[in-house]
């Protein structure tokens, strides 16, 4: 369960009237092709009445430029308008104005982004699974395994909980939890990669020292090599060469 990207066709569904969807879905065509052009578009159609549909489009003209900061405080701002949907339609903007927020690299504002949108739908599992994963990012990971508990009620089907939690238990020290956790994410279909990486570092915690370089030398070799994978399998395998180096030297 990823974190959603911008879905304009959904916007489009749940909350753009009749009279708006055609000039809508040619601003969101204009975006694709340029972005810059497609912002002034949208705020010139936003004085002409455009309401939420225009603010929208434009968002997504300045996500397209990587302009995360100025496209969250948009959709938060979108997410407060009468004319933006229901509970639920305004809980999804709310979580890509997290997302956003995460792009950015302000990690509190996207916790409060996701809150804002659990408290609009308390039962949506990927606000919760979002709202867990920025409170691991956080420092946080208490707060994170009572999110991602409350998200694996909701969807126990979703690999990615289980991983995040496992991640979560290893830093707070739960390494049995997480062990169990990470046969969970696995049984579930997380992403074999990543999952061999925590399961690799909650072995090495543990002290299988064995089974932690398996788990990497298992990345390293079937991650693309200049993947964030790849990378990361490489700079563990790196640190516990060097662990064990020194370990020797001190023995001797």
């Amino acid at each position: 369960m990823r974190s959603l990207p911008f879905l304009p066709a959904m916007f489009l569904l749940f909350t753009v009237s009749a009279a708006h969807a055609g000039p809508y879905e040619a601003c969101v065509e204009l975006v694709a092709r340029d972005a810059d052009t497609a912002y002034d578009h949208a705020l010139r159609w936003g004085d002409e009445g455009g309401g939420a549909a225009a603010l929208h489009c434009g968002i997504l003209a300045l996500t397209k430029l990587e302009l995360y900061d100025a496209a969250a405080t948009r959709l938060e701002q979108l997410a407060a308008r009468s004319d933006a949907g229901g509970a639920q339609e305004r809980a999804l903007i709310l979580q890509q104005a997290g997302a956003s927020w995460l792009k950015h690299g302000d990690v509190k504002r996207a916790i409060a982004a996701y809150s804002a949108g659990i408290d609009l739908d308390p039962q949506n599992a990927a606000l919760l699974t979002a709202r867990g994963r920025a409170y691991l990012l956080g420092g946080e990971a208490e707060l994170a395994i009572t999110d991602l508990s409350r998200a694996a009620e909701l969807a126990p089907e979703e690999g990615e909980i289980y991983l995040l939690r496992a991640r979560a238990g290893r830093q707070t020290g739960a390494l049995e939890a997480a062990r169990r956790d990470i046969a969970a994410a696995e049984s579930a279909g997380a992403a074999p990669l990543l999952l061999r990486l925590e399961r690799g570092l909650i072995a090495e915690e543990m002290g299988d020292k064995d089974g932690a370089r398996e788990d990497w030398l298992y990345v390293q070799a079937n991650a693309q090599e200049d993947s964030a994978e790849a990378e990361a399998a490489r700079a563990y395998l790196a640190q516990m060469d060097v662990t064990q180096e020194s370990a020797a030297t001190g023995a001797n």
